[in-house]
């Protein structure tokens, strides 16, 4: 249920307007990577621009996912505060799913 939780709250608690915009200079990176020629033939077009749509999604769902580590509360990972006067607050953090 915890991965539910998790997998939902990555994909649609965090819009992307909440976001760092992905860095123009990455997809260039990336486009370095493939062969001119590929990049190049109008044959591939249309997978190219499949193929930059899917890094741009891959980049958005690693920030959430990251956001998401830091976000999740671990049931077997509780600190109490140790001032008396927030006691009674907890906080949770999660290193690991």
């Amino acid at each position: 249920m915890l991965f539910q939780q998790y997998y939902y709250y990555i994909n649609s608690g965090i819009h992307i307007s909440m976001l760092a915009p992905m860095p123009p200079n990455q997809m260039q990176h990336v486009r370095k990577m493939v062969s001119r020629h590929l990049l190049s033939d109008p044959r591939f077009t249309q997978t190219t621009k499949s193929l930059d749509d899917e890094i741009e999604a891959d980049y958005y769902f690693s920030l959430r996912k990251g956001i998401g580590k830091c976000q999740t509360p671990s049931k077997t990972q509780t600190v109490k505060a140790t001032d008396r006067r927030q006691e009674s607050n907890l906080v949770h953090f999660s290193l690991k799913i």
